[in-house]
């Protein structure tokens, strides 16, 4: 593989873990906000809509 290629892979996998973490930003607002809670830690919501993604992918 091309060192081109290589970039172009992980400037995307860069790109998809950006907009992950934005995504992960932005439900974890919302998700407090409608319970009115503590704020839900980073990670379980980014561990939530790495598995929406996984089973949209599947079914």
């Amino acid at each position: 593989m091309s060192n081109k290629a290589k970039r172009e892979i992980e400037d995307t996998s860069l790109e998809e873990y950006y907009l992950e973490e934005e995504e992960a930003r932005r439900s974890k607002i919302i998700v407090s906000s409608i319970q009115n809670t503590e704020e839900p830690k980073m990670d379980e919501v980014l561990q939530a809509i790495r598995m929406m993604r996984k089973e949209m992918k599947e079914g």
